[in-house]
């Protein structure tokens, strides 16, 4: 059971940075795309918990079966009075143990689910205060290579990543595109790509 947790754990850490990126990014698109890839991934996580959890009462009902079934044979015999106590025991410590498992996995959900809906507000909010800061639109020129290549944007991408790949420079591709905030690129955006020859 100390594996469920620490797969919560891990779930939680990556759920925070997966929001952490997600609120360093601008783009709403992709930033709800990120949202819904965690959220997918916490609902694979609570159904692989379901799903453990349903597999631990399956066993304990066959070892119910099996202790009843036992019980039957032995009542007939006197000698294994201590035998179906001790398996009494053992039943009600797996009962006991069952239902602690139940609410750690709860508690340690519901943190999780308390700590993203935090950090979901958060983010929502920051991006809705920066949307009230007007943007200063910047003087474009010209002043970059006439040769220029088409490049749509991919998942990840940044203006410095593609200027990289095109051994280009992110002012170029800036005012040759007249993006006024560079973290305002959008996934599948047609770029032009000026190239120095």
């Amino acid at each position: 059971m100390k594996w469920i947790t620490h797969s919560l754990i891990f779930l939680g850490i990556v759920s925070f940075l997966s929001i952490k990126t997600f609120a360093q990014s601008s783009n709403s698109a992709h930033q709800l795309a990120n949202l819904g890839e965690d959220i997918s991934l916490l609902n694979e996580n609570l159904e692989s918990l379901r799903f453990e959890i349903e597999e631990i009462r399956r066993e304990n009902a066959e070892l119910r079966k099996q202790v009843k079934n036992y019980k039957e044979q032995s009542e007939s015999q006197l000698t294994s009075l201590v035998s179906i106590t001790q398996l009494e025991r053992v039943l009600e410590d797996l009962k006991a143990r069952d239902a602690e498992t139940k609410k750690e996995v709860l508690a340690t959900v519901n943190k999780s689910m308390e700590y993203l809906l935090q950090e979901i507000s958060t983010v929502l909010g920051s991006t809705n205060n920066s949307s009230d800061t007007p943007v200063e639109m910047p003087e474009w020129h010209t002043n970059f290579p006439d040769t220029v290549a088409v490049y749509h944007v991919k998942n990840g991408d940044t203006l410095s990543s593609i200027a990289v790949a095109h051994n280009s420079k992110v002012e170029w591709i800036r005012h040759a595109n007249k993006i006024v905030d560079v973290r305002l690129i959008q996934l599948g955006q047609q770029l032009l790509i000026p190239i120095e020859q």
